[in-house]
């Protein structure tokens, strides 16, 4: 009863101190401060989806301005009975952190990596084979190591041959261990069943044919002049050399009906394309390759279509960014995953483009507590989700994350639209 009578005095002290008018004035001041404060919030959230639904509606269109060259292929192959289509994934570069492997180290000292590209696998797993560039090894004689030098343990490799079918091993990360590094690497995702391209420590052919749905596609792959080049370096890794590069397309184009080039070239950290890759682009096509798919930068570049001599429509996708990677930074954590679909016309036997398109992919960070902390997310969905209020969403990330999202799909359209600017 005590306390009872001490809230009733200072239930009187206040009365006594702010008379019942202005007590009802405070009282609507307050009112009308939380009507405005959810008429803005309710706002906000309108303009968001505003934003958002515009905002895939012109990514949408812009998508179909960028292949719009494609048109001719695709109205010749569409009226033809097509004997196949093959549908190809593509992804950037893979690499496993240090970040990485502590988020999928277990209590059993094993290692789990799936939670980080399981909601995406969607859009790569029907595909009739993905791509990708390895940029770790597997190396039995170092310690793992996720910061400068790659060495990585066997379970990310087995775990992303689930979806991963073709990776080119001609990078600037391959000679980490020397040849011992990339000899062990090459056999052993030779060994879990990825066909591996770019390099040859056995002195085997430096391309790689896959053959689906009755089509031959050569996969050949070359790095920029790393700071290691030698004569050694030379004999194991394709290195890009112009006679180098004229021989193999020469020989492939005997073995198979679609050529495609794995490029690894580029500036890092930077969505510009550079004149060396242009000019490589150029040449690449000059000689003949139906397509090239470039990685490196880390972050992505632009896409677009050239034409070959004969008119023949190549796709150039100069970064796809990257695919696994934790580097923090926004510009590295998005990404896209290409789609790219071929079809074989019946009645000339040629294989051409029809299709492409891309998905927006971003590797979110979900904070150290989290017991799985990195994953990627498909951008455009989980910044929909938020402005459309899903709770799922809203209780997973807070407002500032999904500006970051608007803000880098906003980006990336600019990135693939304006060829020129710098970003």
């Amino acid at each position: 009863m005590g306390r009872n009578r001490r809230n009733s005095r200072k239930r009187l002290k206040i009365l006594e101190i702010i008379d019942t008018r202005t007590f009802m004035r405070i009282l609507g001041i307050l009112l009308v401060v939380c009507i405005i404060s959810s008429i803005v919030i309710v706002y906000r959230f309108s303009e968001d989806k505003k934003l958002l639904a515009k905002q895939k509606q012109e990514m949408e269109s812009r998508i179909q301005t960028i292949f719009k060259e494609a048109e001719n292929n695709l109205e010749q192959v569409n009226t033809a009975q097509r004997d196949a289509i093959i549908d190809i994934g593509v992804v950037g570069d893979i690499l496993c952190t240090n970040n990485m492997m502590n988020d999928a180290l277990k209590d059993d000292g094993t290692y789990d990596f799936k939670h980080m590209y399981k909601e995406i696998e969607q859009y790569i797993s029907n595909n009739d084979f993905n791509v990708g560039t390895m940029e770790t090894n597997f190396y039995s004689g170092e310690n793992y190591s996720g910061n400068k030098t790659y060495n990585s343990p066997k379970e990310f490799a087995e775990q992303l041959r689930e979806n991963i079918d073709v990776v080119t091993l001609a990078n600037n990360h391959i000679w980490d261990y020397g040849y011992n590094g990339l000899k062990e690497t090459n056999e052993y995702l030779q060994g879990i069943g990825m066909e591996t391209c770019g390099v040859t420590p056995n002195n085997e052919t430096s391309y790689q044919i896959i053959e689906t749905k009755g089509v031959k596609i050569a996969f050949l792959a070359y790095t920029y002049n790393f700071d290691l080049e030698n004569e050694e370096t030379k004999k194991y890794i394709n290195i890009y050399e112009e006679e180098r590069v004229k021989q193999d397309i020469e020989k492939a184009k005997e073995e198979s009906e679609y050529i495609c080039v794995l490029m690894h070239w580029g500036d890092i950290s930077t969505n510009k394309v550079n004149s060396e890759q242009e000019n490589i682009a150029n040449f690449l096509i000059s000689e003949g390759v139906d397509m090239i798919l470039g990685s490196h930068p880390g972050v992505v570049q632009k896409m677009e279509i050239k034409q070959n001599k004969e008119g023949k429509n190549i796709l150039v996708a100069y970064s796809l960014g990257n695919f696994l990677a934790t580097f923090g930074n926004d510009n590295y954590n998005t990404e896209i995953l290409l789609n790219v679909q071929l079809g074989k016309n019946a009645d000339t036997g040629e294989v051409v483009l029809t299709k492409v398109d891309y998905i927006p992919v971003y590797m979110l960070d979900q904070g150290k507590k989290e017991e799985n902390r990195y994953c990627l997310v498909d951008m455009k969905k989980l910044a929909t989700d938020y402005a459309s209020g899903n709770k799922q969403a809203t209780d997973r990330i807070n407002r500032k994350t999904y500006n970051i999202l608007v803000k880098q799909l906003e980006n990336l359209d600019r990135i693939i639209k304006d060829n020129n600017e710098k970003k």
